[in-house]
Protein backbone atom coordinates (compact mmCIF):
# COMPACT_ATOMS: atom_id res chain seq x y z
CA UNK A 1 0.00 0.00 0.00
CA UNK A 2 1.16 3.57 -0.64
CA UNK A 3 0.90 6.52 1.72
CA UNK A 4 -2.74 7.27 0.89
CA UNK A 5 -3.83 3.72 1.68
CA UNK A 6 -4.35 2.32 -1.83
CA UNK A 7 -2.21 -0.16 -3.72
CA UNK A 8 -2.53 1.90 -6.91
CA UNK A 9 -3.47 5.52 -6.28
CA UNK A 10 -3.74 6.29 -9.99
CA UNK A 11 -6.32 3.55 -10.44
CA UNK A 12 -8.26 4.61 -7.34
CA UNK A 13 -8.52 8.21 -8.57
CA UNK A 14 -9.58 7.09 -12.06
CA UNK A 15 -12.30 4.79 -10.72
CA UNK A 16 -13.45 7.35 -8.14
CA UNK A 17 -13.96 9.96 -10.87
CA UNK A 18 -15.51 7.60 -13.42
CA UNK A 19 -18.07 5.75 -11.29
CA UNK A 20 -20.27 8.76 -10.30
CA UNK A 21 -20.33 9.96 -13.92
CA UNK A 22 -21.28 6.49 -15.16
CA UNK A 23 -24.06 6.18 -12.58
CA UNK A 24 -25.53 9.55 -13.56
CA UNK A 25 -25.55 8.58 -17.23
CA UNK A 26 -27.12 5.16 -16.57
CA UNK A 27 -29.82 6.61 -14.30
CA UNK A 28 -30.63 9.23 -16.96
CA UNK A 29 -31.14 6.42 -19.47
CA UNK A 30 -33.34 4.51 -17.02
CA UNK A 31 -35.58 7.53 -16.34
CA UNK A 32 -36.42 7.80 -20.02
CA UNK A 33 -38.75 4.84 -19.47
CA UNK A 34 -39.86 5.28 -15.83
CA UNK A 35 -39.98 7.92 -13.14
CA UNK A 36 -36.90 8.07 -10.93
CA UNK A 37 -38.97 6.91 -7.94
CA UNK A 38 -39.99 3.75 -9.82
CA UNK A 39 -36.51 2.62 -10.88
CA UNK A 40 -35.56 -0.98 -10.08
CA UNK A 41 -32.40 -3.06 -10.51
CA UNK A 42 -33.84 -4.39 -13.77
CA UNK A 43 -34.14 -0.87 -15.19
CA UNK A 44 -30.55 -0.11 -14.17
CA UNK A 45 -29.28 -3.33 -15.75
CA UNK A 46 -30.84 -2.70 -19.14
CA UNK A 47 -30.01 1.01 -19.01
CA UNK A 48 -26.34 0.16 -18.39
CA UNK A 49 -26.31 -2.08 -21.47
CA UNK A 50 -28.00 0.63 -23.49
CA UNK A 51 -25.47 3.20 -22.27
CA UNK A 52 -22.40 1.18 -23.29
CA UNK A 53 -21.55 3.28 -26.34
CA UNK A 54 -21.96 6.55 -24.45
CA UNK A 55 -19.79 5.31 -21.58
CA UNK A 56 -17.06 4.32 -24.03
CA UNK A 57 -16.91 7.91 -25.26
CA UNK A 58 -16.21 9.33 -21.81
CA UNK A 59 -12.55 10.35 -21.33
CA UNK A 60 -12.92 9.15 -17.74
CA UNK A 61 -13.77 5.67 -19.09
CA UNK A 62 -10.57 5.68 -21.12
CA UNK A 63 -8.58 6.84 -18.10
CA UNK A 64 -9.95 3.88 -16.10
CA UNK A 65 -9.07 1.42 -18.85
CA UNK A 66 -5.54 2.81 -19.16
CA UNK A 67 -5.02 2.62 -15.39
CA UNK A 68 -6.18 -1.01 -15.31
CA UNK A 69 -4.00 -1.99 -18.28
CA UNK A 70 -1.02 -0.34 -16.61
CA UNK A 71 -1.61 -2.31 -13.42
CA UNK A 72 0.08 -5.66 -14.04
CA UNK A 73 -1.37 -7.18 -10.87
CA UNK A 74 -4.96 -6.63 -12.02
CA UNK A 75 -4.44 -6.96 -15.77
CA UNK A 76 -2.78 -10.37 -15.37
CA UNK A 77 -5.91 -11.73 -13.64
CA UNK A 78 -8.41 -10.72 -16.34
CA UNK A 79 -9.73 -13.20 -18.91
CA UNK A 80 -7.68 -16.08 -17.53
CA UNK A 81 -8.17 -19.06 -15.26
CA UNK A 82 -8.23 -18.14 -11.58
CA UNK A 83 -8.90 -20.40 -8.62
CA UNK A 84 -7.27 -22.78 -6.17
CA UNK A 85 -5.75 -26.25 -6.26
CA UNK A 86 -9.07 -28.02 -6.69
CA UNK A 87 -11.05 -25.67 -8.90
CA UNK A 88 -10.56 -22.78 -11.35
CA UNK A 89 -12.78 -20.73 -13.66
CA UNK A 90 -12.30 -18.01 -16.22
CA UNK A 91 -12.27 -14.51 -14.76
CA UNK A 92 -13.90 -11.34 -16.08
CA UNK A 93 -12.74 -9.72 -19.29
CA UNK A 94 -11.78 -6.04 -19.20
CA UNK A 95 -15.02 -4.90 -20.94
CA UNK A 96 -17.13 -6.83 -18.42
CA UNK A 97 -15.13 -5.45 -15.52
CA UNK A 98 -15.74 -1.93 -16.83
CA UNK A 99 -19.44 -2.71 -17.16
CA UNK A 100 -19.53 -3.75 -13.52
CA UNK A 101 -17.58 -0.80 -12.11
CA UNK A 102 -20.65 1.48 -11.70
CA UNK A 103 -22.07 -1.10 -9.26
CA UNK A 104 -19.23 -0.12 -6.95
CA UNK A 105 -21.08 3.10 -6.14
CA UNK A 106 -24.66 1.82 -6.05
CA UNK A 107 -25.92 0.60 -2.69
CA UNK A 108 -28.84 -1.81 -2.93
CA UNK A 109 -32.11 -0.03 -3.62
CA UNK A 110 -30.41 3.34 -4.18
CA UNK A 111 -29.79 4.87 -7.59
CA UNK A 112 -27.38 7.68 -6.84
CA UNK A 113 -23.66 7.53 -6.07
CA UNK A 114 -23.03 6.47 -2.46
CA UNK A 115 -19.57 7.58 -1.32
CA UNK A 116 -19.36 5.38 1.77
CA UNK A 117 -20.57 2.32 -0.13
CA UNK A 118 -18.02 3.03 -2.85
CA UNK A 119 -15.14 3.13 -0.36
CA UNK A 120 -16.15 -0.21 1.14
CA UNK A 121 -16.58 -1.86 -2.25
CA UNK A 122 -13.33 -0.45 -3.59
CA UNK A 123 -11.47 -1.94 -0.63
CA UNK A 124 -13.02 -5.34 -1.41
CA UNK A 125 -12.18 -4.90 -5.11
CA UNK A 126 -8.56 -4.04 -4.33
CA UNK A 127 -8.12 -6.89 -1.85
CA UNK A 128 -9.62 -9.36 -4.32
CA UNK A 129 -6.99 -8.59 -6.96
CA UNK A 130 -3.95 -7.75 -4.84
CA UNK A 131 -4.17 -10.50 -2.25
CA UNK A 132 -2.31 -13.75 -3.00
CA UNK A 133 -5.23 -15.60 -1.44
CA UNK A 134 -8.87 -16.06 -2.38
CA UNK A 135 -10.99 -14.94 0.56
CA UNK A 136 -14.37 -16.50 1.22
CA UNK A 137 -16.84 -14.83 3.53
CA UNK A 138 -18.19 -17.61 5.74
CA UNK A 139 -21.76 -17.22 7.00
CA UNK A 140 -23.59 -19.69 9.24
CA UNK A 141 -27.20 -18.49 9.72
CA UNK A 142 -28.47 -19.47 13.16
CA UNK A 143 -31.88 -20.90 13.91
CA UNK A 144 -33.82 -20.66 17.21
CA UNK A 145 -32.06 -17.55 18.50
CA UNK A 146 -32.82 -13.83 18.14
CA UNK A 147 -30.39 -11.11 19.23
CA UNK A 148 -30.26 -7.33 19.40
CA UNK A 149 -26.54 -6.75 18.87
CA UNK A 150 -23.20 -8.24 17.87
CA UNK A 151 -20.20 -9.75 19.62
CA UNK A 152 -16.62 -10.15 18.41
CA UNK A 153 -15.24 -13.57 19.33
CA UNK A 154 -11.81 -13.31 17.72
CA UNK A 155 -10.00 -12.29 14.58
CA UNK A 156 -12.40 -12.86 11.66
CA UNK A 157 -14.95 -14.46 13.99
CA UNK A 158 -18.14 -12.85 15.27
CA UNK A 159 -21.86 -13.19 15.83
CA UNK A 160 -23.83 -10.45 14.08
CA UNK A 161 -27.23 -9.79 12.57
CA UNK A 162 -28.25 -11.79 9.51
CA UNK A 163 -29.26 -9.86 6.38
CA UNK A 164 -31.35 -10.69 3.34
CA UNK A 165 -28.22 -10.34 1.20
CA UNK A 166 -26.50 -13.04 3.25
CA UNK A 167 -29.15 -15.52 2.18
CA UNK A 168 -29.73 -14.24 -1.36
CA UNK A 169 -27.14 -11.75 -2.66
CA UNK A 170 -28.85 -11.64 -6.07
CA UNK A 171 -32.29 -10.72 -4.80
CA UNK A 172 -34.05 -7.54 -5.86
CA UNK A 173 -34.05 -4.70 -3.36
CA UNK A 174 -37.81 -5.03 -2.84
CA UNK A 175 -37.76 -8.75 -2.04
CA UNK A 176 -37.47 -9.95 1.54
CA UNK A 177 -35.92 -13.27 2.48
CA UNK A 178 -35.94 -13.11 6.28
CA UNK A 179 -39.38 -13.28 7.85
CA UNK A 180 -39.66 -11.54 11.22
CA UNK A 181 -41.86 -13.29 13.77
CA UNK A 182 -44.54 -10.93 15.12
CA UNK A 183 -44.35 -10.30 18.84
CA UNK A 184 -40.73 -11.41 19.18
CA UNK A 185 -37.86 -9.10 20.11
CA UNK A 186 -34.54 -9.27 18.31
CA UNK A 187 -33.40 -10.34 14.86
CA UNK A 188 -31.91 -13.44 13.31
CA UNK A 189 -28.14 -13.67 13.47
CA UNK A 190 -25.21 -15.59 12.02
CA UNK A 191 -21.74 -16.72 12.95
CA UNK A 192 -19.29 -15.07 10.54
CA UNK A 193 -15.73 -16.02 9.70
CA UNK A 194 -13.21 -15.96 6.83
CA UNK A 195 -11.71 -18.78 4.79
CA UNK A 196 -8.62 -18.27 2.63
CA UNK A 197 -6.91 -20.44 0.02
CA UNK A 198 -3.88 -19.62 -2.11
CA UNK A 199 -4.82 -18.14 -5.47
CA UNK A 200 -3.66 -19.79 -8.73
CA UNK A 201 -3.61 -17.60 -11.84
CA UNK A 202 -3.15 -18.45 -15.51
CA UNK A 203 -3.59 -21.29 -17.96
CA UNK A 204 -0.48 -23.24 -16.95
CA UNK A 205 -0.34 -23.64 -13.14
CA UNK A 206 -0.83 -27.30 -12.30
CA UNK A 207 -3.32 -28.54 -9.74
CA UNK A 208 -1.73 -30.72 -7.04
CA UNK A 209 -3.64 -33.26 -4.99
CA UNK A 210 -1.58 -32.57 -1.87
CA UNK A 211 -2.30 -28.83 -1.95
CA UNK A 212 -5.96 -29.50 -2.70
CA UNK A 213 -6.13 -31.68 0.41
CA UNK A 214 -4.60 -28.85 2.48
CA UNK A 215 -7.23 -26.44 1.13
CA UNK A 216 -10.02 -28.87 2.05
CA UNK A 217 -8.51 -29.29 5.49
CA UNK A 218 -8.58 -25.52 6.04
CA UNK A 219 -12.21 -25.44 4.91
CA UNK A 220 -13.01 -28.18 7.40
CA UNK A 221 -11.18 -26.32 10.17
CA UNK A 222 -13.34 -23.26 9.52
CA UNK A 223 -16.49 -25.39 9.81
CA UNK A 224 -15.17 -26.95 13.03
CA UNK A 225 -14.61 -23.51 14.54
CA UNK A 226 -18.23 -22.61 13.77
CA UNK A 227 -19.29 -25.89 15.40
CA UNK A 228 -17.36 -24.83 18.49
CA UNK A 229 -19.26 -21.53 18.61
CA UNK A 230 -22.60 -23.35 18.27
CA UNK A 231 -21.72 -25.80 21.04
CA UNK A 232 -20.58 -22.93 23.27
CA UNK A 233 -23.93 -21.19 22.70
CA UNK A 234 -25.71 -24.42 23.64
CA UNK A 235 -23.68 -24.77 26.82
CA UNK A 236 -24.38 -21.13 27.61
CA UNK A 237 -28.09 -21.87 27.79
CA UNK A 238 -29.58 -21.89 24.27
CA UNK A 239 -29.46 -25.64 23.72
CA UNK A 240 -31.59 -25.88 20.58
CA UNK A 241 -29.58 -23.40 18.50
CA UNK A 242 -28.13 -24.72 15.24
CA UNK A 243 -26.97 -23.41 11.88
CA UNK A 244 -29.15 -24.01 8.85
CA UNK A 245 -26.05 -24.22 6.62
CA UNK A 246 -22.51 -22.90 6.33
CA UNK A 247 -22.08 -20.67 3.27
CA UNK A 248 -18.63 -19.96 1.79
CA UNK A 249 -18.88 -17.07 -0.70
CA UNK A 250 -16.31 -14.99 -2.60
CA UNK A 251 -16.75 -11.42 -3.75
CA UNK A 252 -17.76 -11.18 -7.41
CA UNK A 253 -15.10 -8.73 -8.60
CA UNK A 254 -12.80 -11.41 -10.00
CA UNK A 255 -15.09 -14.42 -10.29
CA UNK A 256 -17.91 -15.91 -8.26
CA UNK A 257 -17.85 -19.05 -6.15
CA UNK A 258 -20.16 -20.35 -3.45
CA UNK A 259 -19.88 -23.53 -1.41
CA UNK A 260 -22.62 -24.66 0.98
CA UNK A 261 -22.31 -27.21 3.79
CA UNK A 262 -25.69 -28.48 5.05
CA UNK A 263 -26.72 -28.63 8.68
CA UNK A 264 -26.47 -31.85 10.67
CA UNK A 265 -29.47 -30.90 12.80
CA UNK A 266 -32.39 -33.29 13.01
CA UNK A 267 -35.96 -32.07 12.51
CA UNK A 268 -36.55 -28.40 13.44
CA UNK A 269 -37.12 -27.72 17.13
CA UNK A 270 -39.77 -25.07 18.03
CA UNK A 271 -37.82 -23.30 20.75
CA UNK A 272 -36.55 -19.75 20.19
CA UNK A 273 -34.26 -17.85 22.57
CA UNK A 274 -34.44 -14.04 22.61
CA UNK A 275 -31.18 -12.50 23.81
CA UNK A 276 -30.00 -8.92 24.17
CA UNK A 277 -26.60 -7.23 23.91
CA UNK A 278 -25.79 -7.97 27.56
CA UNK A 279 -26.26 -11.67 26.87
CA UNK A 280 -23.95 -11.44 23.86
CA UNK A 281 -21.28 -9.68 25.91
CA UNK A 282 -21.54 -12.32 28.63
CA UNK A 283 -21.33 -15.03 25.98
CA UNK A 284 -18.18 -13.39 24.60
CA UNK A 285 -16.58 -13.76 28.05
CA UNK A 286 -17.69 -17.38 28.29
CA UNK A 287 -16.36 -18.04 24.78
CA UNK A 288 -12.85 -17.03 25.80
CA UNK A 289 -13.02 -19.35 28.80
CA UNK A 290 -14.47 -22.12 26.63
CA UNK A 291 -11.76 -21.77 23.96
CA UNK A 292 -9.04 -21.88 26.61
CA UNK A 293 -10.43 -25.05 28.17
CA UNK A 294 -10.83 -27.01 24.91
CA UNK A 295 -7.39 -25.97 23.67
CA UNK A 296 -5.68 -27.05 26.91
CA UNK A 297 -7.72 -30.17 27.68
CA UNK A 298 -8.56 -32.47 24.80
CA UNK A 299 -11.12 -34.43 26.81
CA UNK A 300 -13.29 -31.31 27.22
CA UNK A 301 -13.09 -30.70 23.47
CA UNK A 302 -14.15 -34.30 22.75
CA UNK A 303 -16.99 -34.15 25.26
CA UNK A 304 -18.24 -30.84 23.87
CA UNK A 305 -18.19 -32.16 20.31
CA UNK A 306 -20.13 -35.29 21.31
CA UNK A 307 -22.61 -33.18 23.29
CA UNK A 308 -23.25 -31.21 20.10
CA UNK A 309 -23.65 -34.36 18.01
CA UNK A 310 -26.17 -35.71 20.52
CA UNK A 311 -28.35 -32.62 20.20
CA UNK A 312 -28.25 -32.82 16.40
CA UNK A 313 -28.85 -36.53 15.79
CA UNK A 314 -32.35 -37.71 14.79
CA UNK A 315 -32.41 -41.03 16.69
CA UNK A 316 -32.73 -41.21 20.46
CA UNK A 317 -30.44 -44.24 20.81
CA UNK A 318 -27.65 -42.55 18.84
CA UNK A 319 -27.98 -39.46 21.00
CA UNK A 320 -27.59 -41.54 24.15
CA UNK A 321 -24.40 -43.11 22.79
CA UNK A 322 -22.97 -39.64 22.13
CA UNK A 323 -23.88 -38.39 25.60
CA UNK A 324 -22.15 -41.40 27.15
CA UNK A 325 -19.02 -40.89 25.05
CA UNK A 326 -19.05 -37.32 26.36
CA UNK A 327 -19.45 -38.66 29.91
CA UNK A 328 -16.53 -41.05 29.49
CA UNK A 329 -14.37 -38.23 28.16
CA UNK A 330 -15.18 -36.06 31.18
CA UNK A 331 -15.09 -38.62 33.96
CA UNK A 332 -12.76 -41.40 32.76
CA UNK A 333 -10.07 -39.49 30.88
CA UNK A 334 -7.46 -40.46 33.49
CA UNK A 335 -8.18 -44.21 33.37
CA UNK A 336 -5.47 -45.94 31.34
CA UNK A 337 -4.61 -49.02 33.42
CA UNK A 338 -6.56 -52.04 32.18
CA UNK A 339 -7.08 -53.28 35.72
CA UNK A 340 -9.69 -50.56 36.12
CA UNK A 341 -11.70 -51.52 33.03
CA UNK A 342 -14.21 -53.55 35.03
CA UNK A 343 -14.87 -50.59 37.32
CA UNK A 344 -15.67 -48.06 34.60
CA UNK A 345 -19.41 -47.98 35.22
CA UNK A 346 -18.87 -47.56 38.95
CA UNK A 347 -16.26 -44.84 38.59
CA UNK A 348 -18.19 -42.91 35.96
CA UNK A 349 -21.46 -42.91 37.91
CA UNK A 350 -19.76 -42.09 41.23
CA UNK A 351 -17.67 -39.25 39.83
CA UNK A 352 -20.66 -37.75 38.06
CA UNK A 353 -22.71 -38.03 41.26
CA UNK A 354 -20.00 -36.31 43.30
CA UNK A 355 -19.74 -33.49 40.77
CA UNK A 356 -23.45 -32.86 40.24
CA UNK A 357 -25.07 -33.94 43.50
CA UNK A 358 -25.46 -31.51 46.41
CA UNK A 359 -26.52 -34.04 49.06
CA UNK A 360 -26.87 -37.78 49.56
CA UNK A 361 -30.28 -37.95 47.91
CA UNK A 362 -29.32 -36.05 44.77
CA UNK A 363 -26.02 -37.93 44.46
CA UNK A 364 -27.87 -41.23 44.67
CA UNK A 365 -30.27 -40.11 41.92
CA UNK A 366 -27.45 -38.99 39.63
CA UNK A 367 -25.54 -42.22 40.22
CA UNK A 368 -28.61 -44.36 39.44
CA UNK A 369 -29.32 -42.50 36.20
CA UNK A 370 -25.71 -42.71 35.03
CA UNK A 371 -25.50 -46.43 35.83
CA UNK A 372 -28.62 -47.01 33.76
CA UNK A 373 -27.28 -44.85 30.94
CA UNK A 374 -24.05 -46.83 30.88
CA UNK A 375 -25.95 -50.13 30.70
CA UNK A 376 -28.39 -48.83 28.07
CA UNK A 377 -25.48 -47.63 25.94
CA UNK A 378 -24.07 -51.18 26.02
CA UNK A 379 -27.45 -52.59 24.99
CA UNK A 380 -27.71 -50.12 22.10
CA UNK A 381 -24.21 -50.93 20.87
CA UNK A 382 -24.93 -54.67 20.98
CA UNK A 383 -28.33 -54.36 19.32
CA UNK A 384 -30.47 -55.37 22.32
CA UNK A 385 -32.99 -52.56 21.94
CA UNK A 386 -36.02 -54.53 23.14
CA UNK A 387 -34.57 -54.90 26.64
CA UNK A 388 -34.15 -51.14 27.23
CA UNK A 389 -36.43 -50.12 30.12
CA UNK A 390 -35.22 -46.92 31.81
CA UNK A 391 -36.62 -45.91 35.19
CA UNK A 392 -36.75 -42.69 37.18
CA UNK A 393 -35.36 -42.12 40.68
CA UNK A 394 -38.45 -43.80 42.15
CA UNK A 395 -37.94 -46.86 39.94
CA UNK A 396 -40.99 -46.07 37.83
CA UNK A 397 -40.71 -46.87 34.10
CA UNK A 398 -40.24 -43.78 31.90
CA UNK A 399 -39.91 -43.24 28.13
CA UNK A 400 -36.37 -43.33 26.77
CA UNK A 401 -36.77 -39.76 25.48
CA UNK A 402 -37.62 -38.51 28.97
CA UNK A 403 -34.68 -40.44 30.43
CA UNK A 404 -32.41 -38.94 27.79
CA UNK A 405 -33.54 -35.44 28.77
CA UNK A 406 -32.14 -36.01 32.26
CA UNK A 407 -28.83 -37.33 30.90
CA UNK A 408 -28.59 -34.29 28.61
CA UNK A 409 -29.11 -32.00 31.60
CA UNK A 410 -26.37 -33.83 33.53
CA UNK A 411 -23.88 -33.55 30.66
CA UNK A 412 -24.70 -29.88 30.17
CA UNK A 413 -24.06 -29.13 33.84
CA UNK A 414 -20.93 -31.27 33.96
CA UNK A 415 -19.41 -29.53 30.96
CA UNK A 416 -20.14 -26.09 32.36
CA UNK A 417 -18.62 -27.00 35.72
CA UNK A 418 -15.49 -28.45 34.17
CA UNK A 419 -15.03 -25.45 31.89
CA UNK A 420 -15.32 -23.19 34.94
CA UNK A 421 -12.89 -25.36 36.90
CA UNK A 422 -10.39 -25.46 34.01
CA UNK A 423 -10.25 -21.67 34.10
CA UNK A 424 -9.20 -21.70 37.75
CA UNK A 425 -6.33 -24.25 37.66
CA UNK A 426 -3.05 -24.54 35.79
CA UNK A 427 -3.19 -26.20 32.32
CA UNK A 428 -1.58 -29.51 33.38
CA UNK A 429 -3.17 -29.65 36.81
CA UNK A 430 -6.00 -32.21 37.23
CA UNK A 431 -9.40 -30.60 37.56
CA UNK A 432 -10.38 -32.77 40.53
CA UNK A 433 -8.75 -35.29 42.85
CA UNK A 434 -11.35 -37.97 42.18
CA UNK A 435 -9.92 -40.54 44.60
CA UNK A 436 -10.06 -38.15 47.54
CA UNK A 437 -13.52 -36.98 46.56
CA UNK A 438 -14.94 -40.50 46.22
CA UNK A 439 -13.34 -41.82 49.40
CA UNK A 440 -14.50 -38.87 51.44
CA UNK A 441 -17.90 -38.45 49.82
CA UNK A 442 -17.00 -34.81 49.33
CA UNK A 443 -19.47 -32.54 47.59
CA UNK A 444 -17.76 -30.66 44.78
CA UNK A 445 -20.56 -28.15 44.37
CA UNK A 446 -20.22 -25.29 46.83
CA UNK A 447 -23.49 -23.68 45.77
CA UNK A 448 -25.75 -23.23 42.79
CA UNK A 449 -23.74 -20.13 41.89
CA UNK A 450 -20.97 -22.40 40.62
CA UNK A 451 -22.89 -23.07 37.44
CA UNK A 452 -24.29 -19.59 36.98
CA UNK A 453 -21.16 -17.47 37.08
CA UNK A 454 -21.74 -16.49 33.49
CA UNK A 455 -25.50 -16.28 33.98
CA UNK A 456 -26.67 -17.52 30.57
CA UNK A 457 -30.29 -16.87 31.52
CA UNK A 458 -29.76 -13.72 33.62
CA UNK A 459 -29.31 -11.59 30.52
CA UNK A 460 -31.58 -13.63 28.28
CA UNK A 461 -35.31 -13.64 27.90
CA UNK A 462 -37.13 -16.90 28.41
CA UNK A 463 -37.51 -19.19 25.40
CA UNK A 464 -40.61 -18.46 23.37
CA UNK A 465 -41.78 -22.07 23.28
CA UNK A 466 -41.12 -25.13 25.36
CA UNK A 467 -43.05 -27.42 23.03
CA UNK A 468 -40.13 -29.74 22.48
CA UNK A 469 -39.26 -33.23 23.65
CA UNK A 470 -35.72 -33.42 24.95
Amino acid sequence: MNTVGHANDRLYRAVRIYVPLAIDLIVQRATVQVDVLDITEEHIFFASLDADDNLLELPEYRACVDAILADNKINSQLNTLVGDNSWRERSLTLPWLMRRLPQMGLARGRYAFDKDYFEREYEIFETTFYDDYITYDVIAPLQNILVTGTVKLGEDLEISLLTDDDLDPRRTSSSKVIQHEPGLEGSRCAVRSKFRVRKLIGEQPSVTIEEAEKDRERLTQTAEQIDEVINAIRLFGAETVYYTSIIYRTSEWLFSDEKVLPTRMRAPVPLIYQNNQLWLQAFGQFWRKFRKSISERKFIAVATRRFGYAIERPFTEDRLVDFMIAAESLFLNDIEDKKYQGELQYRLSMRCACLLGSDLSSRSAVRAYMQQAYNIRSLVVHGSMKTIKPRDENRNPIPLEQFLGTIQMYMHRALRLMIDQAASVRPKEPLFDWERVMLGGENLIISDKTTSADAPRDNANSPVSTDVAR
